[in-house]
């Protein structure tokens, strides 16, 4: 079966990539490919060999990395627009590889109208999956998919609820990574966290107040997109603002103020849709803690090189351990000192594969305790490592998408 894989990369990473090889300017589309692929460009490319074996031909591109993406169009003398050269080349990609399986590792880029013609015109095109890790903009985006996938239990739960077919599918770790990274290195790094800190979106609520706990007693070095955040004057002005008349809207409506009176107010009325009041884009206690966040080959080494590494997931993620570093971290062997999860015994054992910690104040006191003993804290690291090599590998995870396919191809067949 021919799938073909549509990433959507963090521009940082790309702008990474590209100032440590320059030479990608001047490589043809084949060698670009092989060059990313190296450095563990973007969501692993590696599916691409984990399924190939199964019987599978893959093709994965990067439809937001211009460069890539111009490159294949001007080596086929395609013509595209230059207002939509994205869409445009993505388009001419898979009519030109005329793929069964459509597999979308972003549902938030597209619209569903544009995933629809994009199906229109390829008839080969039998199943469209897509890829949902966090909170969606708005419901109307799955109406172009056959089925979801997501890494997040409550996710799962939520989109079948409302019909849509969705499936649990797991995180994992290529253990040919190992074979990258300098193994042998005394650690460099205490404790690390690298992630993202999203203040406002309710996505980081509950990470954000670990991390300041945590920095006000110990020295935790943090990579992170938000150092690049815009946390100047006027843009923290506006949020005081809001928040200002987020509390007093609030204050009058406990007096008894009906809303559809506060609403003709157009000031009170510009908050009138916030569930929270907003905050600083960046934490001022965290920011001195801040470096510029690392990605592919860079973030394993930096996760190799730490004694310990801290992990918190989403707020929409409440009961469910989900995320990658779960496998990042315990793949290249760090001691992980993760959020406690309903569901995490089934992925690793807690307080001897992974640390755990049920409050800011318990994973303080767990790092302290990390920190202060090497021989408990290698233990851990080496048993949780073990596991990810047995249970949670990249070939492991492409076996079960194997069957989630399998299956949904057949039903489509049927429903034909």
């Amino acid at each position: 079966m021919k799938l073909f894989k549509i990433a959507i990369p963090f521009w940082q990473h790309w702008l990474q990539l590209y100032g440590e090889h320059p030479e990608l300017a001047t490589q043809s589309w084949a060698e670009q490919q092989a060059t990313i692929n190296r450095n563990w460009f973007g969501y692993p490319h590696a599916w691409k060999d984990a399924l190939e074996p199964l019987g599978y031909k893959v093709v994965e591109v990067l439809a937001n990395v211009e460069l890539v993406q111009k490159t294949w169009a001007a080596e086929r003398s395609f013509a595209y627009d230059e207002t939509t050269w994205k869409h445009d080349i993505l388009k001419g990609q898979i009519l030109e590889f005329q793929p069964e399986i459509l597999f979308v590792a972003d549902m938030f880029q597209f619209a569903p109208e544009w995933i629809q013609s994009v199906r229109q015109s390829c008839p080969s095109i039998r199943v469209v999956m897509g890829w949902c890790g966090g909170p969606w903009p708005n419901d109307a985006l799955f109406k172009a998919y056959d089925f979801t996938l997501s890494c997040v239990p409550e996710i799962v739960e939520i989109l079948n609820g409302w019909g849509h077919r969705t499936f649990h599918l797991n995180h994992s770790f290529d253990p040919r990574i190992l074979e990258r990274l300098e193994m042998g290195r005394s650690p460099a790094i205490d404790f690390s966290f690298i992630g993202n800190i999203n203040r406002n979106s309710q996505f980081h609520v509950a990470r954000d107040a670990t991390l300041e706990r945590l920095v006000s007693e110990i020295d935790v070095e943090i990579f992170t997109l938000a150092f690049y955040t815009n946390d100047s004057l006027p843009t923290n002005a506006r949020r005081i603002a809001k928040a200002q008349l987020f509390r007093l809207r609030q204050r009058l409506m406990a007096a008894g103020l009906p809303t559809d009176w506060l609403d003709r107010l157009p000031l009170l009325k510009t908050v009138a849709q916030l569930e929270h009041p907003p905050r600083r884009a960046v934490n001022p206690r965290l920011k001195p803690f801040m470096q510029p966040p690392r990605f592919g080959m860079p973030m394993f080494q930096t996760l190799r090189d730490s004694r310990a590494t801290f992990n918190s997931h989403i707020d929409l993620s409440a009961n469910s351990a989900s995320n990658m570093r779960l496998f990042e971290a315990t793949g290249v062997g760090t001691c992980l000192v993760t959020d406690h999860k309903v569901n995490l015994n089934q992925l690793f054992e807690s307080d001897r594969e992974v640390l755990t910690y049920r409050s800011p104040d318990e994973c303080l006191e767990k790092v302290k305790w990390v920190l202060a003993h090497p021989k408990q804290r290698d233990d851990i690291a080496q048993a949780g490592q073990a596991r990810t090599l047995k249970e949670h590998t990249l070939a492991t995870r492409a076996q079960q998408l194997d069957e989630i396919l399998q299956r949904e191809m057949q039903r489509s067949t049927v429903l034909v």
